[in-house]
């Protein structure tokens, strides 16, 4: 739901957004909500080159991030976005890697394959943000944005009373067309800074009391940048991302080591490793007809230089039908390269696991109204 203020003051508007369903923006370990409020925000817009937005909204930062489902040309984000992007925060006490399930637990609800206790941050924190877009002549136009945030996603509390912020800036030439499907050529680049607090001292479950308790700060950085060209019949994007601290290790490793605490000192422990990784993707809208073709190769390198080095790469390979302007199908074939690669008993262990991860069919219908 979105709208203004008129006639009361057309410079305002607002946007209330509630997520419902059974997702990692409404399932944690220790709720299952079914709905989730993830956009509630107010921009007000007095003063020139500097409009103002306020509440629980997206942060300014990564292409994937900022796009809204109907703009969405692929039902997963590239493995850049998901791993060191798509934020699960710490667990507020130390919670240990969850031990090995079977099928059968899982398929029981005795089992769990999620050990963190807080909803995915979606893209989005709670803040104020400094905002605007310039024209710049020649059909060029300049847009930045600056943002102060609590830094915990969609939830609203603020427990560890540090902020994090966002920068973006952006250049984006028109080549006609209007709509989120608009034609252009668009440069960006991006930085996202904090910190979280992250109790990474292992004790067992069943004994850890207060005294064990150790919380220190890790820096969460995330940097990139990149192109992204639309000429129909044809679509580019690429974008390279760095990231540095709190590197997230897999759902059912709050605290974010890769391997057994008992290596908790050495050199697997994610909170203060660093990652990299990119995409380059492209489409074809089928002349005179309703058909969309795309493909896109991603790959990420996490805790680089350490023990437990993984990288994750795969191809898709899709096609989108349109219906119309708002309902669409989509189909994509994901071909998974996923390996530790680092020659050590840490990715020994972890590659009879990642050896089972195969290729990936999916099909999604969206319909917007």
């Amino acid at each position: 739901m979105r709208g203004t203020g008129f006639p009361l003051d057309d410079h305002v508007n607002y946007f209330l957004l509630l997520e419902m369903g059974n997702n990692a923006t409404t399932h944690s370990a220790s709720e299952y909500s079914f709905a989730k409020l993830t956009d509630a925000s107010v921009t007000l817009n007095y003063v020139k080159g500097a409009r103002v937005r306020a509440g629980l909204f997206k942060y300014p930062g990564a292409e994937e991030g900022l796009q809204g489902i109907q703009t969405m040309d692929y039902i997963d984000f590239s493995e850049a976005t998901n791993g060191l992007l798509l934020e699960r925060f710490p667990n507020h006490a130390y919670a240990a890697n969850l031990p090995a399930a079977t099928l059968a637990r899982i398929q029981s609800g005795t089992g769990s394959l999620n050990g963190f206790n807080a909803p995915v941050g979606a893209f989005r924190d709670v803040g104020i943000q400094v905002f605007d877009t310039f024209d710049m002549g020649k059909d060029w136009g300049l847009s930045y944005a600056a943002m102060v945030g609590q830094g915990n996603g969609i939830e609203f509390d603020n427990i560890d009373g540090k902020y994090d912020t966002y920068l973006y800036l952006s250049t984006e030439k028109s080549l006609g067309g209007t709509g989120p499907k608009a034609n252009g050529l668009k440069f960006f680049a991006w930085n996202q800074s904090g910190e979280r607090l992250l109790d990474n001292t292992p004790c067992a479950a069943a004994t850890c009391v207060a005294a064990d308790a150790n919380p220190k700060f890790y820096k969460r950085d995330r940097s990139g940048l990149g192109v992204k060209y639309m000429d129909k019949p044809y679509r580019i994007t690429a974008e390279y991302i760095t990231a540095n601290g709190m590197i997230f290790e897999g759902p059912d490793k709050p605290s974010f080591y890769f391997a057994a605490p008992a290596n908790a000192t050495g050199a697997n422990n994610g909170a203060d490793a660093k990652a990299n990784g990119w995409y380059l993707d492209g489409g074809w809208f089928v002349p005179n007809s309703r058909w969309e073709l795309d493909a896109r190769y991603d790959t990420t390198d996490f805790n680089t230089g350490r023990i437990d080095e993984h990288k994750f790469s795969k191809w898709t390979l899709g096609t989108q039908y349109h219906f119309n302007l708002m309902t669409r199908v989509t189909v994509n074939y994901e071909i998974r390269d996923f390996k530790c690669t680092a020659s050590t008993p840490q990715c020994t262990n972890a590659n009879l696991n990642l050896s089972g991860v195969g290729n990936k069919l999916g099909v999604q219908l969206t319909a917007g109204f």
